[in-house]
């Protein structure tokens, strides 16, 4: 793939961040396009590299692990204050279903890795406590990114700033200082790709964020919000 191609879908892709951004109700499927038409340039592959170098997430890319996620209705069942549920509960208020492509086997390493990104998107809401907001969308794509820089977690934080500048320059200082904040977080967790997120569903919502958020030492490595995530 030529260079030139490759500036053309990286600008095109931030033309699409932002056409999301401003109209909103595009939904998944604007997102999904944004993210296929970046997915075979040469930083997807890169990404995917640093990714692999986790051996918790290179372990389960290697088997391609999905158990898949309940739909909705079932995450309702699910014990209270449990991930299941509290998954349950931000997807109501979203009046949403979770991602529902299954994955499959034969991905490629650097294609179940977008895959699997998508499927845990709405439920890395939940454990690492950010709401969807345009700023905490953008944070929650700045702490994947810290893990293993895809385009696509970086072309949304840069849409949201780019809104920022023209609609709430007031506010750029806050965004700015929370996309730092999801980063260093980010960095610092467990890799979102080494966790099997499913047999957390019917646990407590804490022991899905020790997981993610507590080394071997069992040092806590990170501040976590709660307040988003009720």
């Amino acid at each position: 793939m030529t260079f030139l191609s490759n500036m053309w879908k990286i600008i095109k892709g931030i033309f699409l961040a932002i056409r999301l951004l401003l109209r909103p109700n595009g939904g998944i499927f604007a997102l999904i396009e944004l993210g296929n038409l970046i997915e075979d340039i040469r930083a997807s592959k890169l990404a995917a590299d640093i990714i692999m170098k986790d051996p918790g997430a290179e372990k389960l890319v290697a088997e391609r692990y999905s158990k898949g996620l309940p739909d909705i209705a079932t995450l309702g069942t699910y014990p209270e204050g449990s991930l299941g549920k509290e998954l349950h509960l931000h997807l109501t208020r979203l009046d949403s279903d979770h991602y529902p492509v299954p994955l499959r086997k034969d991905y490629s390493e650097q294609i179940y890795i977008r895959e699997r990104r998508r499927e845990i998107h709405d439920l890395m809401h939940v454990v690492a406590g950010y709401d969807t907001t345009y700023k905490n969308e953008a944070c929650l794509n700045a702490f994947v990114a810290a893990q293993g820089p895809m385009p696509i977690c970086i072309l949304i934080p840069i849409g949201v700033m780019l809104r920022y500048i023209f609609k709430f320059p007031n506010k750029l200082d806050e965004l700015c200082n929370a996309l730092i904040d999801a980063w260093q977080r980010g960095k610092a967790a467990n890799s979102i790709f080494s966790i099997r997120w499913e047999e957390y569903l019917d646990q407590p919502l804490e022991d899905a964020r020790v997981a993610l958020f507590v080394k071997a030492d069992s040092e806590p490595v990170a501040r976590i919000p709660r307040a988003t995530v009720a």
